[in-house]
């Protein structure tokens, strides 16, 4: 019989694991040549060329001299970033060049200390580059490294410089804005005394959507010249010349003056991407509203022309709450994030916005949702608060490089700017509008949740859960829809005595995928949870410790060969199962980068079969700790059993808060009926724009109009609006009606009065007349003629 050990593990290596939990690593071993030149990351057949290698001791001789190390590794891709290498010497006669994916080759130079450096160039693309160093001025390039360049709005405050006032500087020249304009920037940044500062615009040319459609930056003129590098630069605008007042979309950039105007590839820091109204040419600052709307109806002209993207991008989440807890396929739009006050500037009345994280399959187009108070999405056609979906994706998307995918600049050259000319700049926002309006969420699914946290505990996607404390390296999910795995890693934790998803700091780390997919890591006091999201197209496609996604929690306990195990298994049956999903060397994503990983889970069996956990520890009334554990964990059976295991409270409330995030997550996403906008009938009116199961929406007639169809209409659980489609006909309507009748009621009334009063007032000097011709006979003699000319004077 193996030991029974009252012991607890943990789920180790937030960094070194996860880095590489979710991607595999080639290894090739072709040859036997071994040398690192030109195989860096590489496993050869004696040696490796590999990052790992120098901990394992098992580098290649040349290993250090071609593999290079350099500081910083990242940067914008707007270029100007300088860096050193940093484990090779370069002798004072090296020709430094540095080549940039094979394609851009920039000029380096080797520093008095004998260390190489490069000037990162600009770049259309963001991502991992493929970096090569040359000593021989390009005649080779047998050294290698990797660039991470940046989208130019996430680098850091000291590498760009910063435009004070922004609004000012892209509202200058319209009614009531002009006066200096200041930027800033970090002047340690470059050791040289004076600089320039040069005007940069952004266009991008040829037919759209064909192969000759090109992206360019280019160098427009310089504004300050040799000007001190105090960090600092004030002026007033001017229209700039005829050749470039025209360029509305750029950017600043800050070099060294001994470099030449719009020299490229030289050390620079670059303002944001902004309007550059500031120096539009004199007729926008006569009449910027007028010649804003010149410019919004060309766009619109254009816009006309292109094709339609509208149909192609995924709808958008129902609810804030779906917004804010699909994190594999949106993210916070940062112009609009409730987690920093919701100042959503170009969306009034909003409090948070996401955008897809992913850009569109054929025309690389962005999604962007917004939603108000009550957590009910706007839409353009009710708000001008309402989202609007991109023509470019502010990220771009692969290959990059052309538009319009392009991070950042085709969406500025397709969406931003022509805000300013349509809804900032002029009052012809219903231009921009008709082209962006908001999508609904109608055919937008939630994606399904699992979770791992605590000693650890995993919640499955059906809503089952298993804990399960084996020692060694398990299969968390793997799909046969797409080659996503996710691994982990346990031990024994000391002195917690748990096995605990681990964290050395806290933190949140998201992982997005191409395929909708997401995984959170929450780094909480130490411990940590993870988070997998994933989409409806998984649905029958995934297995390991996290179950079966196909709404049936009957097969939620699939061994790799297929067969199940009762939903009411034992914790000994389950903690089978769970040991089936252990991780085989030849299938392992982790990286064994020293001795300890080497000797506990390289050489040895994956799964420790001498460790046998409790399954149920005992709770004893007398204990103490289980006082405060009640009050702690209240019902939480996890928090309680991680109290128990570990004889630590904050363990126990790290687990009672993973759960209830994992119970969060599940609610807000849960299906939501939507029956679609409706639209106010012409010449009248609505109330209500929320349009999800049981909303109801009223409508009513301008005056001179009546309505036909419904009232009012209620969406139904069947996706359809209750009633008929309603519309405002000509003709009076029931108020009108109701208030002609009492006007023409009282007339009649007031008219029937004064008949039967002059009838009366008749009937009464009639008899006075006939009375009179009783007491005077004589009168009868009268003549006839007579008799009826006093009969009508009586009349009267």
């Amino acid at each position: 019989m193996p030991e029974r050990l009252e012991q607890s593990m943990k789920l180790i290596g937030i960094y070194s694991s996860f880095l590489i939990l979710f991607c595999s690593i080639a290894h090739q071993r072709e040859g036997a040549q071994d040398s690192c030149s030109h195989r860096c990351g590489e496993e050869l057949v004696n040696c490796s060329c590999q990052r790992a290698c120098k901990s394992l001791g098992i580098c290649c001789s040349d290993y250090s001299e071609f593999c290079l190390q350099i500081s910083p590794s990242s940067g914008s891709l707007m270029g100007g970033k300088d860096f050193e290498i940093l484990n090779v010497t370069f002798n004072a006669s090296s020709v430094v060049s540095c080549r940039f994916k094979q394609e851009i080759e920039t000029s380096g130079y080797v520093a008095e200390d004998g260390r190489a450096h490069c000037i990162s160039p600009l770049l259309y693309e963001s991502g991992l580059i493929p970096l090569e160093i040359s000593r021989d001025g390009g005649l080779t390039f047998p050294h290698s490294a990797t660039w991470l360049s940046v989208h130019h709005s996430k680098v850091s405050a000291a590498e760009k410089s910063t435009l004070v006032n922004a609004t000012k500087w892209q509202y200058y020249g319209t009614p009531n804005t002009g006066g200096n304009l200041t930027v800033t920037w970090m002047h340690q940044t470059f050791p040289a005394r004076c600089i320039n500062i040069e005007v940069w615009g952004y266009q991008e040319t040829g037919e759209s959507y064909s192969e000759n459609w090109m992206a360019e930056w280019k160098y427009l003129y310089t504004l300050g010249k040799e000007e001190p590098n105090s960090g600092t630069f004030t002026f007033i605008p001017v229209p700039a010349k005829a050749d470039y007042n025209t360029w509305d979309i750029g950017a600043l950039r800050i070099s060294p003056s001994n470099y030449s105007d719009g020299q490229s590839n030289v050390p620079s820091i670059w303002s944001p991407v902004h309007a550059l109204a500031w120096h539009l040419e004199e007729d926008f600052r006569k009449h910027s509203a007028a010649w804003a709307t010149a410019k919004c109806l060309e766009w619109d002209r254009r816009e006309e022309k292109l094709p339609d993207f509208l149909e192609e991008i995924m709808d958008c989440p129902c609810t804030l709450a779906q917004a804010r807890a699909d994190t594999g396929r949106f993210h916070t739009d940062y112009g609009c994030d409730i987690e920093k006050g919701s100042v959503c500037t170009y969306h009034p009345g909003a409090v948070h916005c996401v955008r897809a994280i992913q850009a569109s399959p054929q025309y690389a187009s962005g999604q962007q949702c917004c939603y108000d108070s009550t957590g009910t999405q706007i839409l353009t056609r009710d708000s001008i608060g309402g989202s609007t979906p991109d023509r470019g994706h502010d990220w771009g998307s692969p290959p990059f490089k052309k538009p319009p995918r392009v991070p950042g600049f085709s969406h500025w050259l397709y969406d931003v700017i022509s805000f300013y000319y349509c809804c900032l700049w002029s009052d012809n926002c219903q231009f921009y509008l008709k082209h962006r309006p908001s999508s609904d969420c109608r055919t937008y699914k939630p994606p399904r949740v699992a979770s791992a946290f605590g000693d650890p505990h995993f919640l499955t996607f059906d809503g089952a859960n298993i804990t399960f404390k084996g020692q060694g390296e398990y299969t968390l999910l793997e799909s046969s829809l797409t080659t996503l795995r996710v691994q982990g890693r346990t031990q024994p934790a000391r002195p917690l005595n748990g096995l605990f998803l681990y964290s050395t700091a806290d933190q949140n780390i998201t992982v997005m995928f191409s395929s909708g997919a997401g995984m959170e890591l929450r780094g909480r006091g130490g411990f940590l949870s993870l988070t997998v999201l994933l989409p409806v197209e998984f649905h029958n496609h995934t297995q390991g410790l996290l179950g079966v996604m196909n709404d049936n929690p009957r097969d939620e306990y699939t061994f790799k060969n297929g067969t199940t195990m009762s939903s009411d298994a034992s914790p000994l049956q389950l903690f089978e199962f769970g040991a089936d999903w252990v991780v085989k060397n030849e299938t392992s994503l982790f990286t064994y980068d020293t001795q300890f990983l080497l000797n506990n889970f390289f050489y040895v069996a994956k799964h420790n079969s001498a460790f046998i956990p409790v399954f149920s520890p005992y709770e004893d009334p007398a204990d103490l700790l289980v006082k405060e554990m009640t009050l702690l964990c209240d019902s939480d059976p996890f928090c309680k059993f991680d109290v128990l295991t570990t004889r630590s409270l904050k363990v126990g409330n790290s687990t009672r808060v993973s759960h209830q995030n994992h119970k969060w997550l599940v609610e807000s996403l849960q299906p939501v009926v939507c029956c679609g906008w409706l639209d106010h009938p012409t010449t009248g009116k609505k109330e209500g724009t929320n349009y999800l199961l049981a909303s109801t929406i009223r409508f009513s007639c301008n005056q001179g109009y009546r309505l036909a169809g419904s009232e009012e209409r209620t969406c139904q659980l069947t996706g359809v609006w209750s009633g008929d489609t309603t519309s405002c006909l000509p003709g009076t309507d029931n108020n009108q009606a109701v208030l002609f009748g009492c006007i023409f009621g009282i007339l009649g009334f007031v008219i029937l009065v004064l008949l039967i009063f002059l009838l009366c007032r008749k009937q009464k000097r009639q008899n006075n007349w006939n009375q009179k011709l009783n007491q005077n006979p004589g009168v009868s003699t009268t003549s006839e003629q007579e008799l009826v000319q006093l009969q009508r004077i009586e009349s009267l």
